[in-house]
């Protein structure tokens, strides 16, 4: 039995759309209902910057291996049993 990588790549995607999704209703809120302060700002920006710069070095990092290929889970009771 083999799992292709690509099925966890998927599931990193969903992960980050769900990301997404709650960082703009998360946005959205901060700007609607939030106080007009510079100490709003700064967080909001400090926010979104740590956002954008965890999704830069994710996909660096996801770029970088190939997704290809497939995992055994058992493989390790071969070497154990035989």
């Amino acid at each position: 039995m083999e799992i292709p990588l690509t099925l966890f790549l998927t599931l990193y995607g969903v992960a980050v759309i769900a990301f997404l999704l709650f960082s703009f209703f998360l946005l959205y809120h901060a700007v609607r209902f939030g106080q007009v302060s510079v100490l709003n700002v700064f967080t909001l920006l400090g926010y979104t910057a740590g956002a954008l710069a965890l999704i830069f070095f994710a996909t660096q990092f996801i770029d970088a291996h190939d997704w290809s290929g497939a995992i055994s889970p058992f493989s390790f009771l071969s070497s154990i049993f035989y």
